[in-house]
C-alpha cells in the first residue's frame, strides 16, 4: 500500500515510517508539502492510497489536506492524527474516515493500516 504520512513533527514522521515499513511510505512535513506530493502522485497515475496527516501544522492543516484529497475525486481514506480531543472521538464528523488521538499507539495505528489492507 502505498501511504502518505504528513506531520510537522519529524520523530512522528520517523516513526510512523519505520511501523508502516512494509508498506511505501513517503513523508511530508506539512499540509502544502503533502498536499503538492498527493497531487502529484495523482497526476504521475500512482496514487497514494491513505493519507495519515496532523491537525495542526504550518502552511496548511489536516482540514487542507482533507479538502485537497476530497476534491481530487480520488477514493482516498484520510486519517487525522491529533490532540485534539473531539477530533479524534468523532473524525467521521469532520469528513475523516478515522482519528488517533496523540500520543496514540504506534501499534494501534499499524493496525489499523493492517485492516485496510
Amino acid at each position: 500500500m502505498k501511504i502518505l504520512v504528513v506531520d510537522d513533527e519529524p520523530q512522528l514522521r520517523n516513526m510512523l515510517g519505520q511501523i508502516l515499513r512494509q508498506h511505501s511510505v513517503v513523508t511530508a512535513e506539512n499540509g502544502a508539502e503533502g498536499i503538492r506530493q498527493f497531487e502529484d502522485a495523482l497526476r504521475s497515475g500512482e496514487p497514494f492510497q491513505l493519507v495519515l496527516t496532523d491537525f495542526s501544522m504550518p502552511e496548511k492543516n489536516g482540514m487542507d489536506v482533507l479538502a485537497a484529497v476530497l476534491d481530487s475525486g480520488a477514493d482516498v481514506p484520510v486519517v487525522i492524527l491529533t490532540a485534539n480531543q473531539e477530533l479524534a472521538e468523532r473524525p467521521q464528523d469532520f469528513g475523516f474516515r478515522a482519528g488517533f488521538k496523540k500520543p496514540y499507539s504506534p501499534l494501534a495505528v499499524r493496525h489499523f493500516v493492517d485492516r485496510l489492507t
